[in-house]
C-alpha cells in the first residue's frame, strides 16, 4: 500500500518579464528575451544577452524539482536555454544549448555546456525534507493561465513546496488567523494581493487591485510573509505540535481529494497519506520514536485497520485506543470506518 504522487512541479510563463524566486535564495530573477535581471531588496545584477528578436517560444521556468530557474526560447541567432542555479558562492549561469557559435552575454561568451559564476555573498539554503501535496489537479503549470483560473488545487501544492525551498526568516508577526473556517476565500485573496508573476511574495499589493486582506507590516521580509502562507495552508492537512498531530482537521470541502507525501510528525516521525470524498483512505507511518503517537483522528473516524507488512491481514484498531509505535517501524493503516 504505497501513497504516490506523479506531478512534478515546473511552473513556466512565456511573458517576457516574468518573475521567479531562484531556489535557495531570497533572490528573485526576472526574465527579458534579452536581459537578466536578478535582484534582492535594493541589490540587483543585470546580464545582457546579445539576441535578436523577436524570440519565439520565450519561456521562465522554475523547476523546483531541479532547484533551478531556466531561461529558453528561439532567437534570430537560434535556439538557447541557460539553466540558473545557486550555491554558497553565488549564481551559477550554465549553456545548456546555444545558438552555432556561441551565445554572446555581458559575462563573456557561451558555448554549449559552458558556465559562469555570478559571485555574491548571500544567504544559500537546503531543505532537510521535502514534504509534497497533491490536490487531484494535473493541468499544465503555465502561470499565466494558473493566475486566470484562480483555482486553489493548483496554487497551493507548488506553494508549499517552493516554501520549503527559500530560507526561514524568523518573524514575530503574525499574518494569519487561527480560525480556518475561511480558509479558502482568505488563502484566494492572499494569493491575488501578496504573490506576483510565479509566487513572488510581496508585502504591498503593488497592482492596487483593492484586495482587503489582514495588514501586513511593511517590515516583514515577502518570503517571511509566503513561510507563513505555507504553514498556515499545510495545518489544513496535517497539524503538528508537541503534544497531538491533527490529521484533516480543517480540510474544506473544496479539497475533498488529495495526497500528501513525506510529511513531518516532529519528534514522532513523518507520515504519507491520501483522501478522497473527504475521508482519510490510506495512511503510511514511519515511527521516528518507540511510545505513543498523539493523533487526533478526523471526526468520522471510528476505527481503522492497521498492519506492519503490507501483506499481512493486520488487524482493527479503535480511535480512541492509544496509537503506540515501534521506532524506525512503519504503519499502514486502511479501512477507515465512520
Amino acid at each position: 500500500m504505497n501513497v504516490s504522487i506523479a506531478e512534478k512541479f515546473r511552473l513556466f510563463s512565456h511573458t517576457p518579464g516574468a518573475a521567479c524566486l531562484i531556489p535557495g535564495t531570497l533572490w528573485t530573477l526576472q526574465a527579458f528575451p534579452t536581459r537578466l535581471c536578478f535582484f534582492h531588496q535594493d541589490q540587483r545584477i543585470e546580464v545582457i544577452l546579445q539576441l535578436t528578436g523577436p524570440v519565439r517560444l520565450f519561456t521562465l521556468e522554475q523547476d523546483l524539482e531541479k532547484r533551478a530557474v531556466r531561461v529558453f526560447g528561439q532567437a534570430k541567432e537560434g535556439y538557447f536555454r541557460l539553466r540558473i542555479t545557486a550555491g554558497r558562492e553565488g549564481f551559477s549561469l550554465h549553456a545548456e544549448r546555444v545558438p552555432t557559435g556561441g551565445l554572446a552575454t555581458s559575462l563573456g561568451t557561451l558555448q554549449a555546456k559552458d558556465s559562469s559564476l555570478i559571485s555574491l555573498d548571500m544567504t544559500f539554503f537546503e531543505p532537510l525534507r521535502k514534504e509534497r501535496l497533491s490536490l487531484g489537479s494535473h493541468k499544465k503549470q503555465d502561470w499565466d493561465a494558473v493566475q486566470r483560473r484562480l483555482d486553489l488545487r493548483e496554487i497551493l501544492p507548488p506553494l508549499l513546496y517552493l516554501a520549503q525551498h527559500i530560507p526561514i526568516l524568523e518573524t514575530t508577526q503574525v499574518v494569519f488567523p487561527e480560525e480556518k473556517s475561511n480558509a479558502v476565500s482568505l488563502l484566494t485573496t492572499f494569493f491575488q494581493a501578496h504573490c506576483t508573476n510565479i509566487l513572488v511574495p510581496r508585502t504591498t499589493d503593488d497592482q492596487h487591485q483593492g484586495i482587503a486582506f489582514p495588514s501586513v507590516n511593511q517590515t516583514l521580509h515577502p518570503s517571511a510573509l509566503l513561510h507563513q502562507a505555507a504553514q498556515w495552508a499545510r495545518s489544513l492537512f496535517l497539524e503538528t505540535t508537541e503534544t497531538q498531530i491533527s490529521i484533516l482537521s480543517h480540510l474544506p470541502s473544496e479539497f475533498a481529494s488529495g495526497r500528501f507525501l513525506d510529511a513531518s510528525l516532529g519528534r514522532f516521525g513523518s507520515l504519507d497519506m491520501e483522501w478522497a470524498s473527504s475521508c482519510l483512505r490510506k495512511l503510511v507511518i514511519k515511527a521516528a520514536i518507540s511510545g505513543e503517537i498523539p493523533f487526533i483522528w478526523p471526526k468520522h473516524v471510528r476505527s481503522f485497520r492497521i498492519r506492519t507488512d503490507r501483506f499481512e491481514q493486520g488487524r482493527y484498531q479503535k480511535t480512541t485506543e492509544p496509537f503506540r509505535a515501534e521506532a524506525a517501524a512503519t504503519y499502514f493503516l486502511d479501512h477507515f470506518q465512520s
